[in-house]
């Protein structure tokens, strides 16, 4: 499993991708509400990727939005493609996992700069 996450520009400039290590774990210790977090599964990551948010690849980049399976035939100009992403622990299907890891990959050895919208 891996996930993105993206942090605003003005608190970290920033991105990271992450990998599980070990699957997840049920702890009830509270880290999101003081007392009877709902949030208990829990996992340990590895940080894989680490890019400073101007080299972060915009999603409507033609060779990802063309490629992932919730983009892909949808006008950019529409927001019904982050429905899928909204949500905690979404699973991609491994191609569109595939190659946002390789894209992610490719930015850590050169890759371009993109320009960061205030």
């Amino acid at each position: 499993m891996s996930g993105i996450d993206r942090r605003n520009k003005l608190d970290v400039d920033q991105f990271q991708y992450r990998t599980t290590k070990d699957g997840t774990y049920d702890d009830v210790t509270p880290i999101f509400y003081p007392e009877s977090d709902p949030f208990t599964v829990r996992f340990n990551v590895r940080q894989t990727i680490w890019l400073s948010v101007d080299k972060s690849i915009p999603i409507h980049e033609d060779r990802i939005w063309n490629a992932l399976s919730f983009t892909r035939g949808q006008s950019k100009s529409t927001s019904h493609w982050t429905g899928k992403i909204r949500g905690s622990l979404v699973q991609l299907d491994d191609a569109g996992g595939a190659l946002l890891e390789a894209a992610l990959r490719a930015q850590v050895n050169g890759g371009r700069a993109y320009e960061v919208a205030a």
